[in-house]
């Protein structure tokens, strides 16, 4: 991943999670459902960036591949 991806998701993920633990610490109501919420945010977050860093990296291989894709489709269609 780049280095900004990596600094925007690591922020979200501190935000998210430290506020999830504040709130179990402080005993707050649904805080652990707040805590579950956080960390599967900054899962889901993670994998989004890195996909979208694959895509990113390998975009003319998936173009050409979906072209494949489309014509054999077109063929068939005949």
């Amino acid at each position: 991943m780049s280095s900004f991806a990596k600094f925007y998701v690591s922020v979200f993920s501190i935000i998210w999670v430290g506020y999830g633990l504040f709130s179990v610490l402080m005993k707050q109501s649904h805080s652990l459902a707040l805590l579950l919420f956080g960390i599967s945010f900054a899962v889901v977050f993670f994998l989004t960036t890195w996909f979208s860093q694959w895509i990113f990296r390998n975009y003319k291989r998936i173009d050409a591949m979906a072209k494949t894709i489309f014509a054999k489709k077109a063929v068939n269609r005949k």
